[in-house]
């Protein structure tokens, strides 16, 4: 995975001008493959329809194997025809004997489902929503930003396009947050340790005044 440093510089630039405090930058599709291509072995498709255009990623093992981006305005036959373009263009280039086995659409697209897309096409069809990964009730107008929460987890595991020297920085960062929380941790537990002794101390004072 690869973003010109000028790109890469000018998204740093931009949030932290809005007072963000920027730690990853990662890709579109490596977020989607990482969050939902998890089953071991199976070659999926990720179809992601935003606004104006659609992101069709294939993916295994949680990584991003292909991926191409088209024009799209919402038509659903379009957007099927450039699937099953798609599935052709990578059988025939790259892995022949591998065959797509899931599709797994994100946004507002249900209608693909709906208009017998996964009968045409041969290959079982679900649509991600939010709450595949929170796990809880959400309301269905979130679903579009279903990418948006898969970039706020898993952050450890993907890849960083932010610049070696910014990821030194921020992992000596990161130690000394650590080394801070220690200290705090081991003052918070010499308090308690104090108390404990202190309330030990005056519970046998007054024992012994009560013996006398």
């Amino acid at each position: 995975t690869a973003s010109p440093q000028d790109v890469v510089d000018a998204i740093i630039v931009a949030l932290e001008r809005i007072g963000c405090s920027v730690i990853a930058i990662d890709t579109h599709s490596d977020v989607l493959a990482r969050l939902f291509s998890t089953k071991p072995h199976i070659l999926s498709m990720l179809v992601s329809v935003e606004p104006g255009k659609a992101t069709i990623i294939i993916a295994k093992n949680t990584i991003a194997r292909f991926a191409t981006m088209i024009p799209f305005n919402g038509d659903a036959p379009v957007l099927e025809k450039k699937i099953q373009e798609t599935i052709h263009y990578y059988r025939d280039r790259k892995e022949s004997t591998k065959k797509i086995e899931e599709i797994v659409l994100f946004g507002d697209i249900q209608s693909l489902i709906i208009g017998g897309a996964q009968q045409r096409l041969g290959i079982p069809i679900r649509w991600a929503t939010i709450r595949d990964i929170i796990g809880t009730f959400a309301k269905s107008e979130l679903n579009p930003y279903v990418v948006n929460i898969g970039c706020a987890t898993q952050q450890k595991s993907s890849i960083n396009l932010l610049p070696n020297e910014r990821k030194e920085v921020l992992k000596k960062e990161n130690i000394h947050s650590l080394g801070y929380a220690y200290i705090r941790m081991g003052l918070a537990l010499s308090f308690i340790l104090i108390v404990i002794s202190g309330a030990i101390v005056i519970w046998q004072n007054q024992n012994i005044q009560t013996l006398e």
